[in-house]
């Protein structure tokens, strides 16, 4: 069995130069070892001369003395403890004769100043980090206790339910309290997300659904009916007095200008023989000759002419009254003057009575109570249903129910404000409808 091998080949030397000459040594000659060699005898020369030739007293020094620091400013009392009680390494190394033969004689440099920062601005920034550091604590530490009672609810609900049942109300009693929430059911139960519509406020103050009064049953209390009743006839008062109120308004637009006697008059003898109003004959010619002579009369009149003398007195009259009246004017806007007491108390008494009107306008709007005019139509409040005390029947079944129950929801919505009050807009022909007859179908009058 043959083994085959590659040949041996021998290493390859570098090509000399055929020339001999100082520029071919520096091109092909390998001279980094004397240039590392020339660096390190000029670091020696530079520190003072190698370290192996210097003894372990000159490079190394024990420190068993404490150095005496400065006590702490307040400005670094934010520190922890370790950073301000260890030195720098550089005050330490300061100390060595081997970190002064490495520095030499070299100039250090001087520090750069600080740019212009004022401490006011620092101490507003310090004391702004501090602020917000102490805000972040106390909402941390506000929700661990709002965590920790929630969970404590939480433990007591599940501790207490399953105990027994405690019955300590009366539920036939007609005074009984209305249940309260249980406070810790509400600090653990989660409340149940609602529609903007139901999150809005309400529109008044009235209740959905108002109890009828006790009067109104078909067996009342003597002193609920007779509440009752007050309560009718003071609304059936009301709307009287509104009624009369109008009436009068609308004879007052309505009144003539002839008296009530004489319109009496003239309606007792409206119908009467030789009581015609229309003029005869002769009061027309008897009228005409009187307005004849009166014209003749006050034509001699003005037909007289004026004298120098009664025109003169009559300049001088005007003269006299537009110069009264002119001082009048004058008297009384001097007097403006010294009156302005009792005008700053007029205007006093104004303002209050105005702050006054203003109050009761405001308390009015913000009644919750309060109907408003939404439309055209003002809200009437309907008729108080009521039996006097001979209608009342002592037997069910002759028991006749009044009002309606949809009219009075309806009524309810608008007087919470939810519904416009409307008035019904019956058809109204604005034209006589005209007819057509069909000659086919004409009747011949008989």
């Amino acid at each position: 069995m043959e083994i085959l091998s590659e040949p041996v080949r021998k290493p390859h030397k570098a090509r000399l130069s055929k020339s001999r000459k100082k520029k071919s040594w520096r091109k092909f000659s390998n001279v980094a070892d004397v240039e590392e060699f020339l660096d390190e005898e000029r670091e020696d020369a530079r520190t003072g001369g190698p370290l192996y030739e210097k003894k372990d007293s000159d490079l190394f020094l024990i420190d068993d003395v404490k150095p005496d620091l400065p006590p702490p400013s307040r400005k670094s009392s934010h520190k922890s403890p370790a950073a301000v009680s260890q030195p720098s390494e550089i005050s330490l190394w300061k100390d060595l004769k081997c970190f002064r033969g490495i520095t030499g004689n070299r100039v250090p440099e001087k520090a750069k100043p600080h740019g212009n920062v004022s401490l006011d601005v620092n101490s507003k920034q310090l004391k702004r980090t501090v602020e917000i550091l102490n805000q972040r604590k106390t909402e941390k530490v506000r929700r661990a206790e709002n965590k920790a009672k929630k969970a404590a609810a939480e433990q007591e609900a599940v501790n207490e339910r399953g105990a027994d049942p405690v019955f300590n109300r009366n539920l036939w009693a007609s005074n009984s309290d209305k249940d309260k929430v249980d406070q810790r059911q509400a600090a653990i139960t989660k409340s149940a997300g609602l529609p903007p519509t139901l999150r809005l406020k309400k529109a008044s103050g009235f209740t959905a659904v108002e109890l009828p009064h006790p009067g109104s049953s078909y067996n009342p209390a003597e002193t609920d009916h007779a509440d009752l009743i007050a309560i009718a006839t003071a609304h059936a008062a009301k709307v009287a007095a509104e009624d009369a109120k109008l009436a009068v308004f609308s004879a007052k637009r309505n009144r003539s200008d002839k008296s009530a006697a004489e319109t009496w008059m003239e309606e007792m003898e409206e119908g009467l023989p030789n009581t015609s109003t229309e003029p005869t004959d002769e009061t027309v010619i008897k009228r005409e000759s009187d307005e004849d002579t009166d014209d003749d009369v006050k034509g001699a009149v003005g037909k007289e002419r004026k004298t120098n003398k009664i025109r003169k007195r009559e300049k001088l009259q005007d003269d006299k009254t537009k110069k009264r009246s002119e001082l009048k004017r004058k008297r009384i806007r001097d007097n403006e003057v010294y009156s302005v007491k009792k005008i700053m108390k007029e205007i006093k008494v104004k303002e209050a009575a105005d702050s006054k009107k203003a109050l009761l306008r405001k308390a009015k709007i913000e009644d919750p109570k309060r109907v408003k005019k939404l439309g055209l139509v003002k809200f009437v409040e309907p008729e108080v249903d009521v039996k006097l005390k001979e209608d009342i029947e002592d037997n069910l079944r002759r028991l006749k129910p009044e009002g309606s129950l949809f009219v009075d929801r309806y009524k309810s919505l608008q007087r919470r404000n939810i519904l416009e009050p409307r008035k019904r807009q019956r058809v109204k022909r604005t034209y006589k409808l005209k007819k057509y007859q069909i000659e086919g179908r004409k009747m011949d009058e008989v």
